[in-house]
């Protein structure tokens, strides 16, 4: 029996959009079959991540791209990858580096919105946890990791 699992896209304006995140395939029931594996709830959670950060990172850099006093578009100078660290895993984002627009009061050659917003590579709940399982530990092993 198929299982296809999807994930419905509503923009605030605009048309809906599927994506599939996963098919999982099971046949008969026996005990390892029954509901998710561990490998399943994994897969599941990193795909279902993936189309939500892009999703939230194509909609914050749509309001990055014009100028803040001019509104004319800032032009684009690549855009590498980055890696951000969840709790899910790490994830890989679009890092997009833009002219900055010469109405700006002190305007550098180019800048990366995503720095201002994710000074650091990982998210707050990682660091909680981070700092959660630190505190349980030795000082020794704290103080090495």
């Amino acid at each position: 029996m198929p299982c296809m699992i999807q994930v419905v896209i509503t923009p605030e304006k605009g048309q809906t959009e599927t994506r599939e995140i996963a098919v999982l395939e099971r046949e008969d029931l026996t005990p390892t079959t029954l509901g998710l594996t561990r490998a399943d709830g994994k897969a599941l959670r990193k795909a279902l991540q993936a189309v939500v950060v892009e999703q939230q990172m194509t909609a914050y850099l749509k309001t990055q791209r014009p100028g803040t006093r001019c509104g004319h578009l800032q032009r684009r100078q690549g855009s590498p990858p980055t890696q951000v660290r969840t709790v899910v895993g790490p994830l890989s984002v679009q890092s997009p580096r833009l002219d900055q627009c010469p109405c700006q009061p002190h305007p550098t050659e180019t800048y990366r919105p995503l720095a201002a917003l994710l000074p650091e590579p990982l998210t707050p709940e990682w660091r909680f946890l981070e700092t959660t399982w630190a505190a349980l530990g030795s000082y020794s092993v704290t103080a090495q990791l």
